[in-house]
């Protein structure tokens, strides 16, 4: 595969060789009926492979041993994923693909994922210079990584950045310096990840910290990034004061609730955008749906977060 290319086919097996110097032997099928259109854009960086995966329907499956660590996240549309024997849903959430666990991935309407592909053994030995555990990556990842949990949020941001890294290196208006040092981020996120998905930090503060009544708050507002949402509510479905809630956000997340939820929101309006076909949306309307009325500071907002402005993501 060259290092920077664009493929689309209706042939199975030539996905299969496509996608194989990366990801190793897998199995692609459609998910429904007997024919089926996929579209790859991938890149061979230094030391991660990542493309994205456009298609109508599909399903993959990969069996141990993976030689890969990897992640997939889901832009716009949801896929699903196993846990086990079980195929669990995946919205916005990061799917973490693990070496020793059965890889089964499956949509039966269209949908658009990015993924990543780490080779196994140097993310091994980065989460053990991380943990100082030589085995943290077989004892304690998980498949599930909640965008409400921290690292979901560093892991997700970081991905969005390097990809939009490669999308201006591509037009000749970004930098490689820029790409090896965001490529370093997420590896080092994706052994952060790996190492403890969905925790809750358990030091100073922190471990005071109600388990239950913080993810209470989490999910519900991750829940409901298109909806409107007062403090008042979130503060009554935790079962606490406005005030014990914030303190709660800001000891775990540097944030209070609200700015938790307009950083979730953003995440999921560069997803969609990254997700969708250019004359199936507008970056109006995308903006609009996640509650950013104010068209000229979601676009700031959001060039800072992603360097890049919203056009130019739905244009990739």
């Amino acid at each position: 595969m060259e290092s920077d290319s664009r493929f689309t086919t209706t042939d199975a097996e030539q996905v299969q060789e496509y996608l194989s110097p990366l990801v190793g032997p897998f199995r692609v099928r459609p998910a429904r009926g007997t024919g089926f259109q996929v579209a790859i854009m991938a890149r061979a960086l230094t030391q991660l492979g990542i493309f994205t995966v456009t298609a109508d329907s599909i399903r993959v499956d990969i069996e141990p041993p993976l030689r890969f660590l990897g992640i997939n996240l889901p832009l716009g549309k949801p896929f699903s994923a196993n846990e086990g024997k079980q195929l669990l849903p995946f919205r916005n959430d990061v799917h973490l693909v693990s070496p020793d666990r059965p890889m089964a991935l499956e949509t039966n309407t269209a949908c658009r994922v990015l993924a990543v592909c780490a080779p196994y053994q140097s993310m091994r030995d980065y989460a053990a210079r991380l943990s100082g555990n030589g085995s943290a990556l077989e004892s304690e990842m998980t498949a599930r990584l909640p965008v409400s949990a921290p690292r979901g949020l560093a892991l997700g941001s970081s991905l969005a950045r390097l990809w939009s890294e490669l999308g201006r290196r591509d037009d000749g208006t970004g930098s490689e310096l820029s790409v090896a040092e965001l490529e370093d981020e997420v590896i080092a996120n994706l052994a952060l990840a790996a190492t403890g998905a969905g925790e809750t930090p358990r030091c100073g503060p922190d471990a005071q910290l109600p388990r239950r009544g913080l993810a209470q708050a989490e999910d519900y507002l991750c829940a409901h990034l298109r909806s409107p949402i007062s403090r008042a509510e979130l503060a009554a479905r935790s079962g606490v004061s406005i005030r014990t809630l914030s303190r709660w956000f800001v000891r775990r997340h540097g944030v209070g609730p609200m700015a938790f939820l307009r950083a979730r929101r953003l995440n999921a309006a560069y997803r969609e955008l990254l997700g969708s076909e250019p004359n199936a949306t507008t970056v109006t309307e995308t903006a609009t749906r996640y509650g950013f009325l104010h068209l000229g500071k979601f676009a700031m907002e959001y060039r800072r977060v992603f360097g890049e402005s919203p056009s130019e993501t739905l244009a990739h």
